[in-house]
């Protein structure tokens, strides 16, 4: 068998299977915008936790990028993931070291076939929460002991502010730049509480608030977004107890 009919056999086996199902693709093969690879060797690395990579595809010959996916040895991202990491590998590293590599790790947990639910992509923008999801948790636990009350103030704050702001922008970038900077005002604005008279009314009033606020989005979110059921329930349970 010819490479070219090999190429053309796996674009024929696999066009229709997720991921290959939303990367472009012609008789010569699939053309990711780029590839994730895997590594469980770590010698002589420095301040990496996690074995994951991109590779730009466009730095590679078209017989180098289908021989490392038809191998096995790389896997294309689609669109919606080539967007997370157009960001984070370029300003995103900028700002926290281990983001990349934390939304790599999401990535691969998403398109892992074991891991594939009857073959459907992941919603954009769950995929988009669970991406930076964990530069918050990293950015907060820097000034807050985790899982404390002020760390999971911050989150329940983000995430309501998260899902409001989905519905008015579809693009990673600015879901990230302003994450970012929500997060900022949010530690700065507990930290001023800290050397401020609390007035308890004051306080239970702005909770109740958030409450409200968190219903009205939960009970307005698309129908796509349901799943959150859980997550839903801990954030209401835990601004309740806030109430108290």
């Amino acid at each position: 068998m010819t490479f070219a009919t090999a190429i053309k056999s796996f674009v024929e086996g696999n066009m229709d299977t997720y991921p290959h199902s939303d990367v472009p693709h012609t008789r010569r093969g699939f053309h990711p915008k780029w590839l994730l690879t895997m590594s469980g060797n770590k010698d002589g690395i420095c301040g990496r936790r996690y074995g994951y990579y991109v590779i730009k595809a466009s730095c590679l010959n078209n017989e180098n990028i289908q021989s490392l996916m038809m191998d096995g040895d790389a896997i294309p991202l689609p669109a919606d993931f080539c967007e997370v990491v157009d960001t984070l590998e370029t300003w995103g590293v900028n700002k926290c070291t281990l983001w990349l590599q934390k939304a790599l790790f999401v990535m691969h947990e998403y398109v892992v076939e074991d891991n594939m639910y009857a073959n459907v992509a992941p919603n954009k923008m769950k995929l988009f929460y669970d991406c930076i999801l964990p530069m918050v948790g990293h950015k907060t636990s820097q000034f807050f002991a985790t899982n404390g009350a002020s760390y999971n103030r911050v989150l329940i704050q983000w995430i309501t502010y998260f899902w409001i702001r989905c519905r008015e922008t579809y693009s990673f970038e600015t879901l990230a730049r302003n994450s970012w900077w929500f997060v900022d005002g949010a530690i700065d604005s507990i930290n001023r509480e800290v050397t401020t008279p609390v007035n308890t009314s004051v306080a239970a009033a702005h909770c109740t608030r958030l409450v409200l606020k968190f219903m009205f989005i939960w009970h307005n979110v698309p129908c796509v977004h349901k799943p959150f059921a859980t997550v839903a329930q801990c954030i209401m349970n835990s601004l309740c107890t806030v109430l108290q």
